[in-house]
Formats: C-alpha cells, structure tokens, sequence
C-alpha cells in the first residue's frame, strides 16, 4: 500500500514553521547552537536509559520513548536543513564575488581603454590593441 506524498515541515517548540530561508546568517548559527544543545541532550538521555535498562532491565517509560527518539530525529533533520541553507548561502556569495570580480575587470579594461585613447598618440594605440588581438588570438589556439 502506498500512502500518499504530504509534504513534511519542520516547526519550532511553539509549532510554527521554521523559516530558515528568512533568518540571517547570526540567526542560523544561533539556532544551529541551540538545536545542536538540544541534539546532545536527547542523546544523552536515550544514552542514559540505554544503560539503566542494561545494568538493571527496567526500560523506559515507551511514550517517553517514542517523543524522545521522535524529538531526536526532527533536531537532526532540524541540523541538516540548517546546514544546506548555509551551504546554500555560501554558494551564493561565492557566484556574487565571481560577478563582481569579472564585472570589475571588465570596468578596469574599459577605463584603460579609454585612458589609452585618450593619452597615447593614435598609432601607438592602433600598435596596442592589434597586439593584444594578436595575443588573444594564440592564446584561442593554444586552448583549442
């Protein structure tokens, strides 16, 4: 049997959603310290009856147990999310700064250009962009 796709989200102590996408970085690395807190402890605790139900044979109380294991897994998945955002984030500033980087060079080379127009006698300038045509066109054949 198939049970039908329902869409799965995750929500804080209060029930409401969390919205990773809309927290800035400081506040993603601040619940991330929390969740992570809250992760350890859980452990702990599944850790500590672990032993008691070795050492003695007296299990866990089962709601306890199922609302423990069940809180463990939403704090990993918690964990997880929180890690893709910020991953997510990095890869975005990472593209912005090759845009900027290739929109500076490409500001740079314009100016020069035109400083070049501007100061260099004509046939000297003429001399220095059929040069750097000539470079950029051994450089495409040395790719190739």
């Amino acid at each position: 049997m198939q049970y039908p796709e329902r869409e799965f989200v995750l929500t804080d102590e209060k029930g409401s959603p969390i919205d990773f996408e809309g927290m800035s970085i400081d506040e993603l690395k601040e619940y991330k310290l929390k969740n992570f807190a809250d992760l350890t402890s859980i452990k702990t605790q599944l850790q500590a009856a672990a032993i008691k139900r070795a050492s003695t044979g007296e299990a866990a109380d089962q709601d306890w147990f199922r609302r423990a294991t069940g809180a463990k897994r939403v704090k990993g998945l918690i964990d997880q999310k929180i890690a893709l955002e910020l991953g997510r984030r990095a890869q975005l500033r990472k593209d912005q700064n090759i845009r900027k980087s290739e929109t500076d060079r490409a500001d740079f080379l314009d100016a020069f250009m035109s400083c070049a127009q501007e100061m260099l006698p004509e046939t000297l300038c003429a001399a220095l962009i059929r040069a750097a045509a000539e470079r950029i066109e051994q450089q495409t054949y040395k790719l190739s």
